[in-house]
């Protein structure tokens, strides 16, 4: 019997891997450090997009984890990773919101930094 993989799951395994890797076996140059203002509003922009009842807020916060994303790309693939694959999921008929969702995950695991979206 054959067993399929979803888009989400496929892309949580990815993006882990390329975290993982990355810490370990990409040396570089290390990424920004979040400042201490950084985290919690990688964190608040995370809660509007799991809490946001209107489909405008929840855009609007994805826009601005892709904006987080291209200087801090392990912070928010760290918190917002499944934030993402939810609104992937949940979202599909706004293309709008699934092309910040998709460009945030590229910028997490791009390595060049001069390709990001």
């Amino acid at each position: 019997m054959k067993q399929y993989i979803s888009l989400a799951d496929l892309l949580f395994v990815l993006i882990s891997a390329r975290l993982i890797l990355k810490d370990c076996c990409l040396p570089p140059h290390p990424p920004p450090i979040a400042s201490d203002y950084s985290f919690p509003k990688i964190q608040k922009l995370c809660d509007r997009v799991a809490s946001s009842t209107l489909l405008d807020d929840r855009r609007n916060a994805v826009r601005a984890l892709k904006s987080l994303s291209k200087k801090y790309r392990l912070e928010v693939g760290i918190q917002a990773m499944e934030h993402l694959i939810h609104v992937l999921q949940t979202d599909r008929s706004d293309s709008e919101i699934i092309g910040y969702a998709l460009d945030t995950l590229y910028n997490i695991i791009s390595n060049d930094e001069e390709e990001e979206v």
